[in-house]
């Protein structure tokens, strides 16, 4: 049983991934969603980490908790733009600038990260070109470079979807909920950092999963 789940988990990773765009989630199960991602992903290097042997499923989980991740963030992004948040903003909502520390906050943890996965990434791809495998294991550590190729382009994703989010939500609150600009700036940036911070934790973590594989080997 637990062998086809692992054969068959990026179709299950779809139909989740797919069940999460469409299907209206509340705030707070997706607040849960994220923190059991980030936990699977920490245990996942935990794993790898211990075991003398390599997990030939690691380039499919890798994939399918990139999914779940990106779906989550797109949830997440539909819940701010739709001002649908049950964060409790209205103390800090006025006229004070705690937007701009929001938002230095989600531009730092991108700028560190997007660092962090680009190096990362470039040291797979280097190690798999200067590394000779044996002919058992290059579909293995291929799909893993593979692999981390997709959480890079993962992490441009959570960029692009905070500039959107940023933008798209204080324009929402201006003209469609007739907010100031400081008002939906310090709404829409504050409740963004949540997901843009567990969003590119996991990233990173997963990153890290397959560099650690790739050059300890």
């Amino acid at each position: 049983m637990l062998k086809k789940i692992v054969q068959n988990i990026l179709p299950i990773a779809i139909v989740l991934a797919m069940g999460l765009l469409f299907i209206p989630i509340p705030e707070m199960l997706v607040n849960i969603l994220y923190l059991l991602s980030w936990a699977l992903s920490m245990l996942l290097f935990h794993t790898i980490r211990k075991s003398k042997e390599k997990i030939q499923a690691l380039p499919r989980y890798l994939l399918f908790l990139t999914l779940i991740n990106m779906s989550l963030q797109i949830s997440y992004m539909s819940i701010i733009l739709n001002y649908k948040s049950k964060i409790n903003l209205e103390k800090i909502s006025g006229e004070g600038y705690f937007f701009i520390i929001a938002i230095i906050i989600s531009i730092t943890l991108l700028v560190l990260s997007n660092i962090f996965i680009r190096k990362r990434v470039k040291e797979i791809c280097k190690a798999e070109k200067e590394k000779e495998r044996k002919p058992e294991d290059q579909i293995y550590y291929s799909n893993l470079e593979r692999s981390s190729l997709f959480l890079k382009g993962n992490l441009n994703a959570i960029t692009y979807m905070y500039i959107v989010v940023l933008v798209g939500g204080s324009l929402t609150g201006i003209f469609v909920h007739k907010l100031s600009i400081i008002e939906a700036l310090n709404l829409v940036s504050i409740t963004a950092v949540i997901p843009t911070t567990l969003s590119t934790m996991i990233t990173a973590c997963l990153t890290y999963t397959a560099a650690y594989t790739v050059l300890e080997d």
